[in-house]
């Protein structure tokens, strides 16, 4: 995704996570596949993206956001 956005735009200046999932159903229900599913996508995923766009922008220097 980062690799994408800096051949199409040229540089990554900002990065914006506002994805995420859920599963409408009580937590004393739920089997932990599906928790493990939310967490791995919540927040691995947010901190990958995070940590991509980050060498990036290092890479590039300026900074970002």
């Amino acid at each position: 995704m980062i690799d994408l956005a800096v051949e199409r735009f040229g540089r990554l200046d900002i990065l914006v996570t506002c994805a995420g999932i859920n599963k409408v159903q009580s937590s004393t229900d739920m089997p932990p596949q599906d928790w493990a599913r939310i967490l791995d996508v919540n927040l691995n995923g947010l901190f990958y993206c995070c940590q991509a766009a980050g060498r990036q922008m290092i890479l590039q220097g300026g900074g970002g956001k």
